[in-house]
């Protein structure tokens, strides 16, 4: 299923095998991968993730996302992805690893705040 709609991929990451992010294969900046790692899904992402950056780049790091280049290496991630259940619950407990280290932002900046 391809979904091309704002505000609905939510809705609908529940059906989902894997989960590719959308604008990141082309130089668009990416969409955030984070409502996909919470829900439990495995990502593949483009090299284009300019908006999502640091987050992009420690998911590949710590084997939380597939990264591609090509339509081809899309669709090859994807079949893997699709036969290897081993490698989905890997990607995402490493993923869910990666945001794990987020977890009290809002409270730490608040109380940066408060201290200016």
């Amino acid at each position: 299923m391809i979904l091309d709609t704002t505000g609905e991929l939510r809705d609908w990451y529940g059906v989902a095998d894997a989960v590719f992010v959308g604008k990141s294969l082309t130089a668009h900046g990416g969409q955030n991968p984070v409502e996909a790692i919470a829900a439990g899904k495995p990502i593949v992402l483009g090299p284009h993730m300019e908006n999502f950056a640091m987050l992009a780049r420690s998911l590949i790091a710590r084997r939380g996302a597939i990264e591609v280049t090509s339509a081809p290496e899309l669709q090859r991630a994807v079949a893997d992805l699709l036969r290897d259940s081993g490698l989905r619950e890997a990607l995402v407990q490493n993923a869910r690893m990666v945001l794990s280290g987020h977890r009290g932002a809002t409270s730490r900046t608040a109380a940066l705040i408060v201290d200016l």
